[in-house]
């Protein structure tokens, strides 16, 4: 009886996580291509496949659930938090909303902004948009548009998520999470960095 109600579980949080996994790409591209739209009238859906800001766009999301999954996971085992692999990749892909929600007040913001911006250079609530960047070399961009708000929530919704799937306490479940995911990120930071100035 106890096997077949984990079963049942599993199959739950199995469908649950895809239809939000889907329904997060679904909104994604409605709202990316409503951007392009405002631009190009005459942008056909089936062209926004074919773009490759886009296409990178989706595979970072992809990317970034898998990573993330992983980093709980090994969070997971060296803290032994008891958390199932089923339960990791749906507070996961939950936490991945925040940045739904970074793309729609973005969408919003630059459709009542009046002056041409570059969507693929905006990124809102960001150091890199309060700062003089004329004095900053190009290849820092992408760490002053990655330092954000959206990052700090997006931890917290981790764990948030976590926590309501374990015992331990928020606070010790956020220095965990934080500190774990923090550092990745800025490996990533580093490392994206010394690509682009290898390039230079």
């Amino acid at each position: 009886m106890k096997i077949k109600n984990e079963m049942v579980l599993k199959r739950n949080y199995f469908i649950r996580t895809t239809i939000l996994f889907i329904f997060l790409i679904i909104t994604f591209s409605i709202l990316y291509y409503l951007w392009y739209f405002k631009i190009n009238s005459q942008l056909a859906f089936s062209n926004l496949f074919k773009d490759p800001f886009y296409l990178s766009s989706l595979a970072k999301i992809a990317l970034e659930t898998i990573v993330v999954t992983l980093i709980v996971i090994g969070v997971n085992i060296l803290h032994n938090l008891s958390l199932k692999f089923y339960q990791i990749i749906y507070v996961v892909v939950i936490a991945e909303f925040v940045f739904l929600l970074q793309a729609i007040y973005e969408f919003i913001w630059l459709l009542s902004y009046k002056k041409a911006v570059n969507i693929q250079n905006f990124s809102s609530l960001s150091i890199y948009n309060i700062i003089n960047l004329k004095q900053i070399p190009e290849y820092f961009h992408f760490a002053l548009q990655t330092i954000n708000l959206w990052e700090l929530f997006y931890v917290f919704a981790l764990v948030i998520g976590v926590k309501n799937h374990t015992s331990r306490s928020f606070l010790e479940i956020f220095k965990l999470i934080s500190v774990t995911y923090v550092i990745s990120l800025f490996v990533w930071i580093i490392l994206v960095t010394f690509i682009q100035i290898s390039q230079v």
